[in-house]
């Protein structure tokens, strides 16, 4: 019986260090690709919820990298509807750039979210602003407002590049 509770005495202090070394673990540590974490390391992640709590914001990641993708792919669909209006009148070339111009402003607001941490995307971002924020004109030739929406389609694109949304 004395041997048992020396045997104790001796594993207390290990454990708690044990216990103790892995509640100092931070969100890098639980990052799941982190190959040099230790056992304890990882074990207090799984325990206390770190690999949870990591894998719920890549998750958040991802949706709103979805929903910027949404709102270029809505930029790329008014563009399309710019496009069709060709060849009709004044009014449908109109509400077609009003309708693009909104999508626009609201993909460029997202963009500006996305890039508050980075200088290098609120230049490029700056530069897709400039393309992007000058309207249409509805009342140029057929083929002047085929180039002006192809330019606009090249612009999203490439902000969309800058932003990580497609390879």
């Amino acid at each position: 019986m004395k041997r048992l509770t020396t045997r104790i005495a001796r594993a207390a202090p290990i454990l708690a260090l044990v216990v103790l070394a892995g509640c100092a673990t931070t969100a890098a540590d639980c990052d799941p690709s982190n190959t040099n974490a230790g056992f304890i390391t990882k074990m207090n992640c799984d325990v206390g919820g770190g690999y949870g709590k990591h894998v719920a914001q890549r998750e958040d990641d991802v949706r709103a990298a979805q929903a910027e993708n949404a709102q270029a792919k809505q930029v790329l669909a008014d563009l399309e509807a710019q496009r069709a209006s060709i060849g009709k009148s004044l009014a449908e070339k109109t509400k077609a750039r009003n309708a693009l111009s909104a999508s626009v402003k609201k993909l460029l607001d997202q963009a500006r979210a996305k890039s508050k941490d980075s200088e290098e995307l609120k230049r490029q971002l700056a530069q897709s602003e400039r393309a992007l924020k000058t309207p249409i004109n509805v009342n140029v030739s057929d083929a002047a407002l085929e180039a002006q929406i192809k330019a606009k389609q090249a612009e999203v694109l490439r902000l969309q590049k800058s932003l990580d949304l497609v390879p």
